[in-house]
């Protein structure tokens, strides 16, 4: 189960919103407050990997990549972005674009923010790029991001540019 405490009570997240005590559903005024409370339990816990995330979700029987959850993760994330520059809120509405089916989206973010030279986000648009067919460029940057610092998801990317190259004959 996906839940925050904020405001004397726990907030739970049935997959469309947060609700409260007796299934009322959170005040839109404190929607964003308990949105970035979760990123905050999430960071502290997992760091800002988005397996995790999804596994997370998915054992408590939703599936992050609803629209729904999309936008809320998105909106806390870019809230958290507009206050701080944080990293971890930045790959995270990242993914939240990719997984809504706008790659080119998550690209633009990356590119903007290139300066931060984070592995978590080198990888995120590295994934993009894959996401739009450019796979040379993708290579390039999870490359980057590999050396930066071994990340998981870096590798997975790595193995799916890897896998199109198979398929295509281009090893």
């Amino acid at each position: 189960m996906i839940q925050v405490y904020a405001y004397d009570q726990t907030y739970v997240w049935n997959g469309t919103n947060w609700v409260g005590r007796m299934g009322r559903p959170c005040p839109d005024e404190r929607k964003a407050v308990v949105a970035d409370l979760f990123l905050d339990q999430f960071f502290a816990e997992h760091g800002c990997d988005w397996q995790v995330m999804s596994s997370r979700w998915a054992v408590a029987g939703m599936n992050i990549c609803q629209q729904a959850s999309l936008k809320m993760l998105g909106d806390a994330a870019l809230n958290r972005i507009q206050r701080k520059d944080d990293v971890r809120a930045l790959t995270l509405l990242c993914h939240c674009a990719r997984n809504s089916g706008k790659p080119e989206i998550a690209l633009d973010l990356a590119q903007r923010n290139v300066h931060l030279d984070d592995p978590e986000l080198l990888t995120c648009q590295a994934a993009a790029l894959c996401d739009l067919g450019r796979w040379r460029e993708a290579d390039w940057f999870v490359q980057r991001a590999l050396q930066r610092g071994s990340n998981q998801p870096a590798k997975q990317v790595r193995f799916r540019i890897l896998a199109y190259r198979a398929a295509a004959g281009k090893l």
